[in-house]
């Protein structure tokens, strides 16, 4: 091997090195480092081909920045298409649901009134004035025993596995 292929190799060494921190510490280097990474570069690929160099480092470093920032933006736009997926198909189902409690509301009390069925055990709506003043919701040691239960139960519950989470 030969002095001028020592020569290359080098180059291609502190190409390679330049560029590893460029990239990796990119923004910790102090102006230190910068000038005896400067001298070097100088010393080994000389005034001509240094700025030739540099230029295509920096071309290198905006291509992957703006990869990187095209990755991310792709990826937020996905997440927020998933999250309005999930409200609309969430909205939908509400706007079912109420509609068949209306549908089934309706028909189950004509059956009861046909059949003869107790008033006590037909089903009552939410908005019943003598629903909301049943003696469970005004007996505060039972809503506190409620609220003990369902801490132990979201205790238990795991995080969803979504995309949002991922990065």
């Amino acid at each position: 091997m030969g002095l001028r292929q020592c020569f290359i190799y080098s180059q291609y060494f502190v190409i390679l090195i330049t560029v590893a921190l460029f990239v990796f510490i990119g923004e910790s280097l102090g102006w230190q480092e910068i000038i005896l990474i400067g001298t070097l570069a100088l010393i080994f690929f000389g005034p001509k081909r240094l700025p030739e160099l540099a230029r295509k480092i920096g071309k290198t470093i905006a291509d992957l920045k703006k990869a990187g920032q095209e990755f991310r933006r792709a990826w937020e736009q996905e997440i927020e298409l998933e999250e309005r997926e999930r409200e609309f198909f969430k909205k939908a189902f509400d706007e079912n649901l109420i509609i068949a409690e209306e549908k089934y509301a309706v028909k189950f009390e004509d059956k009861a009134q046909s059949q003869g069925i107790d008033e006590n055990l037909a089903p009552r709506s939410a908005s019943d004035p003598e629903f909301t003043s049943d003696k469970t919701f005004n007996n505060s040691a039972e809503s506190d025993m409620r609220l003990e239960d369902n801490s132990e139960i979201k205790s238990n519950v795991q995080p969803e596995n979504r995309k949002q989470y991922w990065l």
